[in-house]
């Protein structure tokens, strides 16, 4: 019965009013509800990859001043003043790390102003890393900022405290004889 002409019909989401910017018109047709998001939302590039899910993720609005210990996954994205152990760390563009990690896979795209202790170390050409490096594997792309010493050993972590060893109130793992090399 009560119909409005054509040119007074509301905007629809489908349709977003001609006054909102390509970018506000897409974030306004985008669910809120993080189960509905489809697969062509953008997401955080740290938190695409599906191995990440459960991991432990520090958001740039955090700052942690003291040593980190967990046996799980971390993502950084905040800073950490302090030591970092942990099995895997990504530390994405914002992150920055004043302290050493131990880790066994260690993917950076920050800061890190200190050494790393890791199997598999990765440096993204986004990152600036100022300390040694202790590792089994590692790889350095063009456009990285390194400076420091790269050191190849068979277990970077022997001798370095794991979370459990922090809990049960050691600091460094009980070191076996070794004979002198």
């Amino acid at each position: 019965m009560f119909k409005k002409p054509d040119d007074e019909v509301a905007p629809t989401l489908a349709q977003p009013p001609k006054a909102l910017s390509p970018a506000q018109a897409k974030a306004v047709q985008r669910p809120l509800d993080p189960s509905t998001r489809s697969l062509s939302d953008p997401m955080p590039s740290s938190i695409q990859d599906p191995s990440n899910v459960g991991a432990t993720m520090i958001s740039a609005d955090l700052t942690i001043l003291g040593n980190v210990y967990t046996q799980g996954k971390v993502i950084l994205d905040g800073d950490i003043q302090g030591d970092l152990h942990c099995e895997s760390l990504i530390v994405g563009e914002n992150g920055d790390i004043k302290g050493g990690i131990i880790a066994n896979e260690v993917t950076v795209l920050g800061r890190v102003f200190g050494s790393i202790r890791g199997n598999k170390v990765m440096l993204q050409s986004t990152s600036h890393v100022e300390g040694d490096i202790f590792h089994q594997g590692i790889g350095i792309e063009m456009g990285t900022v390194f400076d420091g010493t790269l050191k190849r050993t068979e277990n970077p972590t022997a001798g370095m405290a794991t979370p459990d060893d922090v809990k049960a109130g050691r600091e460094t793992k009980p070191s076996p004889k070794s004979s002198s090399s």
